[in-house]
């Protein structure tokens, strides 16, 4: 996924009608605001999370949130879960913000399944 980035924007000052004045030959300028938006893109490393058993090896899934731009300032990335499994139930409670510090171009959102002791079965009909 890739979220569009506004391109800069101009702006055009005018002078006109003083008082107490005259104007001069120059009554106008033009300057730019620069977009220092940060482009943001989000992709899955693991796609797949498992809850286990004690003593088996975790089996979490992974998103990787990736910025461009200046790496100088530490910058926060909101996000919402949604789907069957439920945060803080089915998977370790996630708070809907990534972090990145300084010098980072990355974070991730670790999907930790909770164990819940419960046998989930599919069933499969054979009566339709």
């Amino acid at each position: 996924m890739l979220f569009w980035v506004a391109p800069d924007k101009t702006f055009k000052v005018n002078l006109s009608n003083p008082t107490n004045s005259t104007l001069s030959t120059k009554t106008s300028a033009t300057g730019t605001i620069l977009n220092d938006d940060t482009l943001i893109s989000l992709a899955v490393s693991d796609a797949n999370a498992a809850e286990t058993k004690a003593g088996d090896i975790p089996n979490p899934g992974q998103f990787v949130i990736t910025r461009g731009g200046d790496l100088n300032k530490s910058l926060s990335v909101k996000y919402t879960l949604s789907g069957k499994a439920t945060n803080g139930i089915d998977y370790q409670s996630l708070n809907g913000t990534s972090l990145f510090a300084i010098g980072a171009d990355k974070a991730f959102v670790d999907i930790n399944p909770i164990d819940d002791k419960i046998y989930e079965v599919a069933i499969l009909r054979t009566d339709l």
